[in-house]
């Protein structure tokens, strides 16, 4: 069979190997040579009519199929140009391995482009993100409020079982028939069981359970707010409960609370009996009632300068009966603010509620943080001692004590007013 008979090359592909020795190693070179021009492995092979011509003059018989078809077929195709594409043919068509070869050229760069980008990008996020953290560690420096907050007591890091254990640790008055806790500050009195994590109420009744077994309940008698410390008080029964309500209404119990203000308090002991009003709107909050309100609750707080200065002082607030939020209030009104109190602590009565409590400099100072950072200052409020006088003539009067907190102590410290309590 001739090789024009033989179409496609079968008889060449079927009985005869592929040339080898000079003409194959020519082959390779030409092959080369395309490859570098052209971009790589990815280009298409392409072959001239002169090699078409020298194959030709060389064997007919061991062509391919496909090299026989360009030769016998495509006699319009010229030769290579000087840089290495192929050049229009006489009638001015574009060669078609060129446009594909072009193309196939520019999609690899692309793609080469993309992937430099992208192995760029991560590296520029991953710097970007060790900047955010250094400057987040810079702007993060351990202050004072951190070294507070570090003394709190970690109700958050136990188990109700271990909760419960450290509650009994806490009791610092039990006869019996009464039963005083010192609360933790940020443990809320009650609420929602899933609400917050724990509630004194609940974990309470446990701490009954375990010091009074054979008391049936406890009757609350003074509670405390989540963000209060000190002593919380409770009967095991029903009546004594509505005899030590009844002493607080005839001012007979004096419970003392140790606060610390912002402004400097005056070295007499003033006396605030303005009647106060629940809120009516949004939470909770006590307004001094206007004159002939009826609404208005009668309460008197007694506040004393235990250490002062000009920007912030320790006072001790006393009173025979507390409704929520009176000390809180009368400060207030007394402009003297609880240093951390976002509800009662603003300057004038119509200032933003959501702009933060404003501090002097030297409290600032004192506790190395800057005005942004004042507003995640917590209230110093603690509910130090209750003195209950005799109720009847076979039970003695008693005095309950709860010490201050760590964390109260180390504010005293930094802010210059801890003094020794008499």
């Amino acid at each position: 069979m001739s090789a024009a008979d033989d179409f496609f090359g079968i008889e060449y592909i079927q009985s005869t190997s592929f040339p080898s020795g000079k003409n194959e190693e020519k082959k390779e070179e030409r092959r080369e040579r395309s490859m570098e021009k052209e971009g790589g492995e990815g280009s298409i092979e392409r072959y001239s009519v002169m090699e078409r011509r020298e194959w030709s003059e060389m064997d007919t018989e061991k062509m391919s199929g496909t090299q026989f078809i360009d030769a016998a077929f495509f006699p319009e195709l010229k030769e290579k140009n000087g840089e290495g594409e192929w050049k229009r043919g006489e009638d001015g068509t574009k060669n078609i391995w060129e446009e594909r070869t072009v193309s196939d050229h520019r999609h690899s760069r692309m793609e080469e482009v993309k992937e430099k980008r992208s192995e760029k990008r991560p590296k520029e996020r991953q710097e970007r993100v060790v900047m955010s953290q250094s400057q987040s560690e810079e702007e993060r420096k351990r202050t004072g409020l951190d070294e507070i907050r570090s003394q709190y007591f970690p109700f958050w890091n136990l188990t109700e079982n271990q909760m419960i254990e450290a509650l009994c640790e806490r009791v610092v008055f039990n006869d019996g028939e009464m039963l005083a806790i010192n609360k933790p500050k940020g443990i809320a009195y009650s609420g929602e069981k899933d609400s917050t994590k724990y509630q004194l109420d609940r974990l309470a009744s446990r701490v009954k359970e375990i010091i009074l077994p054979k008391a049936e309940k406890l009757h609350p008698v003074l509670t405390l707010d989540k963000e209060h410390s000190g002593i919380v008080l409770f009967t095991t029964n029903h009546f004594l409960r509505s005899e030590l309500v009844e002493r607080m209404r005839n001012e007979e119990i004096t419970i003392k609370t140790d606060c610390i203000v912002r402004g400097m308090a005056p070295s007499a002991v003033i006396s605030i009996q303005t009647p106060l009003v629940k809120s009516t709107k949004g939470s909770l909050k006590m307004w001094p009632a206007r004159e002939g309100d009826g609404r208005g609750i009668k309460v008197k707080s007694g506040v004393r300068k235990m250490k002062g200065t000009e920007a912030h002082s320790h006072v001790e607030v006393e009173t025979t009966s507390e409704i929520p939020h009176q000390i809180r209030a009368h400060l207030s009104l007394m402009h003297l603010p609880l240093l951390g109190d976002q509800t009662y602590g603003k300057k004038r009565e119509n200032d933003d509620d959501k702009e933060p409590m404003r501090y002097p400099s030297q409290t600032l100072t004192a506790f190395g943080i800057s005005r942004n950072q004042s507003s995640k200052m917590p209230m110093f409020i603690h509910r130090r001692e209750i003195s209950i006088p005799s109720i009847i003539a076979t039970k003695p009067g008693v005095s309950i004590m709860a010490p201050l907190p760590p964390h109260f102590t180390l504010a005293l410290k930094k802010l210059s007013l801890l003094r020794k309590i008499k």
